[in-house]
C-alpha cells in the first residue's frame, strides 16, 4: 500500500516537471511530515487524561491538608513552643558549636588533634580527619590559607576558622 501511495507521488511529480533529485527532496519532506503527524498523533492518545490527574491531585491534596493526629508521638513532640502544627515541617537548624572558648590564633594546624580541630567552626569529624590526613601525607601548612588546600574547605569555610588558627 505504501509502496503504491510512492510510486503514485513519484509519477505525479514528475508529470509536474521536477527533477529527479528535486521528486527526491520532496518526498523526503513528505515523508517528514507524515511521521511527525504520526508521532503526535501516538503522542496525543497516550497522553494522561486530565481527569485522572485532578482526582489524582485531589487525593495527594487531601493528604497534606490533613489535620495532624494528635495521638501521634512524632508530631505533638516536634511541635514549638506557640503551638503552631506547621512548625514541625520547618528544618531544624543544627545546634552550632559555642566559639565563645576559642581565642583569637589558638589551634595551631599543625599540631592540632582531631577534638581541638573540630571545635572550629564548620568542622566536623570527617574534616578534621581529612586536616590530619592532608598534614600527614603532604606536610606543615606554611600559612593558615593552606588549609584551603584540603578537600571540602573552600573560601566561605576558611573565612570562619581564619580567626582562630595559625600555623606556628
Amino acid at each position: 500500500m505504501a509502496k503504491r501511495v510512492f510510486d503514485s507521488l513519484k509519477s505525479l511529480l514528475n508529470r509536474a516537471g521536477f527533477t529527479r533529485e528535486e521528486q527526491n527532496v520532496l518526498l523526503f519532506f513528505i515523508a517528514l511530515i507524515i511521521i511527525g503527524s504520526g508521532y503526535r498523533l501516538v503522542e496525543r492518545w497516550s497522553a494522561p487524561d486530565p481527569e485522572d490527574f485532578a482526582r489524582e491531585y485531589q487525593v495527594a491534596e487531601s493528604l497534606f491538608h490533613r489535620p495532624p493526629d494528635p495521638s501521634s508521638q512524632l508530631v505533638t513532640s516536634s511541635f514549638s513552643e506557640t503551638g503552631n502544627p506547621h512548625d514541625s515541617l520547618k528544618p531544624r537548624k543544627k545546634k552550632s558549636k559555642s566559639n565563645s572558648t576559642l581565642q583569637p590564633h589558638s589551634i595551631n594546624i599543625n599540631a592540632a588533634g582531631q577534638s581541638e580541630l573540630e571545635a572550629l567552626p564548620g568542622i566536623g569529624p570527617a574534616t578534621a580527619k581529612k586536616i590530619i590526613r592532608f598534614r600527614e601525607q603532604v606536610g606543615r601548612f606554611k600559612k593558615p590559607s593552606d588549609i584551603k588546600k584540603v578537600k571540602g574547605i573552600g573560601d566561605k569555610k576558611f573565612k570562619k576558622i581564619e580567626p582562630f588558627i595559625t600555623t606556628k
